[in-house]
């Protein structure tokens, strides 16, 4: 019989083996670099902490470049650990279905 826990132990271990020694941050930019997304961040004067960062899938920079007639931005502070805002754009296809930018 199988417990959630170790469900939860399998992915964490999975988990490890593709990060390797790379940080969450330095993993998230890497899978993003492999994939092809549009990427790009910016850090503070002088050191390693990230300031900014804008990310956005290539699928859907394709819907943009499609569908760019409506789109509902919203900016949302203090949603994570770091205070950072997220500002999100949301698009919407021919067939009233949304997407995230």
């Amino acid at each position: 019989m199988t417990v959630a826990n170790q469900i939860y132990n399998v992915c964490h271990i999975y988990e490890l083996s593709i990060k390797g020694s790379r940080t969450e941050m330095q993993n998230m930019f890497t899978q993003f670099k492999e994939n092809n997304n549009v990427f790009n961040y910016k850090t503070v004067c002088g050191s390693k902490i990230v300031q900014d960062i804008f990310l956005a899938q290539h699928e859907f920079v394709k819907f943009f470049n499609t569908f760019s007639t409506v789109l509902v931005m919203d900016s949302t502070y203090k949603t994570n650990q770091y205070k950072m805002s997220l500002f999100e754009i949301v698009g919407l296809t021919s067939i009233e279905r949304t997407y995230n930018i």
